[in-house]
């Protein structure tokens, strides 16, 4: 489980829970794509201001974050 912390396209800051979370350039914002299950969301935003894996998650521990601005 990762949490994202992100600042939406509405200067609102959000934070949402899922078992995947992929952050990539889209157009002028960074998209935030969550896979839940079966589902897929896509949250455009302003800015990722964190990225955090549950600690309490026993699994591997190789695993990446990142985001990049361009």
């Amino acid at each position: 489980m990762v949490e994202v912390t992100y600042e939406n396209a509405d200067d609102e800051v959000a934070t949402i829970r899922a078992e995947e979370a992929r952050v990539s350039p889209q157009e002028r914002y960074l998209q935030v794509v969550v896979t839940e299950g079966e589902r897929q969301l896509d949250i455009p935003t302003r800015r990722v201001i964190a990225v955090e894996r549950d600690p309490t998650e026993e699994d591997d521990d190789s695993w990446t974050a990142s985001a990049q601005y361009l």
